[in-house]
């Protein structure tokens, strides 16, 4: 299912002109209270932009949660897509299982509807995005106002004004603006779900904004995370990258090899008619 990142902008923020500087549909709030310092005080500089809650709808403890956490894995996922055949769901559980430390998978949820969001992040064994940001407006709601909110998060291609503060406050204890749902779609290029993203928390750099789904199966999984983990990219795709997308074009190509061979062996003894003859 597409994500038209653009039209759910359209939605979350207002129309701006080319000369005015993007902002965010919501305002500062005078007496704006903010979350539990556990909430945002991290010194990763993108962990600390994050309001994550974990599987039963609890805040998430930046510090104690990501204690031992070497790589996070953003799952960009909708509704669409949450039987999906190729298994996205069942791949990243088992990710989630093997790794329940160095690996801490985030569920960024594009859809507009809060069921659908509920669904796919309680008893899950994945944290998610907060769900109220600003990011969606419910079927059949009002545009959420800025009183409702808990925080100003930011929005699509908003800029980015705390930006400065981040890079020269190292220990991660000083109030910066979350982002929103839409922001890390924007931030991270995602234009379709299932998407994956692995950022490397060491080095503090995004690894793969797209990452093959084939990579997550039990035979591969294993090595795939043992070169995240050394901070590396994925290899380039292969021709087992290939026949894991085009199962059934190999086996066709298999067979017609073997026919071929049967065929400068035997000859005309062996033909598809007669092949057929024996089968039926």
């Amino acid at each position: 299912m597409a994500f038209e990142l653009q039209d759910t902008h359209a939605t979350c923020s207002a129309t701006t002109s080319p000369n005015v500087t993007p902002k965010s549909v919501l305002k500062q709030k005078q007496n704006a209270t903010l979350p539990p310092p556990l909430r945002y005080q991290h010194p990763d500089p993108l962990l600390r932009r994050l309001r994550m809650i974990d599987g039963h709808g609890q805040g998430v403890d930046l510090m104690q949660e990501f204690r031992d956490t070497k790589l996070v894995v953003f799952y960009f996922g909708s509704h669409w897509n949450a039987t999906d055949g190729r298994g996205c769901q069942q791949l990243v559980s088992n990710l989630c299982r093997q790794y329940p430390h160095e690996v801490k998978v985030v569920y960024v949820s594009v859809d507009t509807d809060v069921r659908h969001y509920e669904t796919a992040t309680r008893n899950r064994p994945w944290l998610s995005l907060e769900w109220h940001d600003g990011s969606s407006i419910e079927p059949g709601k009002e545009e959420e106002g800025e009183d409702e909110l808990p925080e100003q998060f930011l929005l699509a291609d908003d800029a980015d004004p705390d930006d400065s503060v981040v890079e020269s406050d190292a220990t991660g204890t000083s109030y910066v603006r979350p982002f929103s749902r839409v922001y890390m779609a924007y931030k991270f290029d995602v234009l379709m779900t299932p998407t994956l993203v692995v950022y490397h928390v060491p080095s503090r750099r995004i690894l793969d904004k797209n990452v093959r789904l084939q990579r997550l199966r039990s035979e591969r999984l294993h090595e795939s995370v043992s070169v995240w983990l050394r901070g590396e990219t994925s290899p380039p795709m292969n021709w087992i990258d290939v026949m894991y997308m085009t199962p059934w074009t190999f086996i066709s190509a298999a067979l017609l090899l073997i026919y071929l061979g049967l065929r400068l062996v035997l000859g005309e003894q062996i033909s598809i008619s007669h092949i057929w003859e024996q089968f039926m």
